[in-house]
This record gives structure tokens, C-alpha cells and sequence, in this order.
């Protein structure tokens, strides 16, 4: 069960890709999120999945992941 499946998640990252730079992927989560947000939709992203800004509460970090949770 993915939702990548149902075409209501995306994987994308920072180019070029530097999987250790983690800085980077928080920075794009960013400008993702905040575009969403400006447009009421509401996203989810794989570094944060409870959205509450604690990166490191995570059991699994999927920093390229990013899928749609319905208007905010």
C-alpha cells in the first residue's frame, strides 16, 4: 500500500544528490511545505511525518518523500 501508487505522493530531491548532506533535503522540505502551504494543501513529508517540526523523533526518515494529506 503506497500512495505513490494512487498518484498522491512524489519522491524528489535536491540535484545533485548528496545523501549525507541532510541539510539540503531539510532546506527543499522546506520550500515544498511552504509552497503548499500558500496554496491550502496540505502536505506530508518523510523527514518530519508527524509534521512537528522534531526531525529527530522519527522511526524512519524517507527525506525524499512528500505526499498530500488534503487541504490544510
Amino acid at each position: 500500500k503506497s500512495k505513490h501508487l494512487d498518484g498522491l505522493a512524489v519522491d524528489i530531491a535536491p540535484y545533485p544528490i548528496d545523501w549525507v548532506n541532510i541539510e539540503r533535503f531539510i532546506y527543499l522540505a522546506g520550500w515544498v511545505k511552504g509552497i503548499a502551504s500558500q496554496m491550502y494543501i496540505g502536505i506530508r513529508w518523510g523527514g518530519d511525518w508527524d509534521n512537528d517540526t522534531r526531525l529527530r523523533n522519527n522511526i524512519f526518515d524517507d527525506y525524499v518523500h512528500f505526499e498530500l494529506m488534503g487541504d490544510i
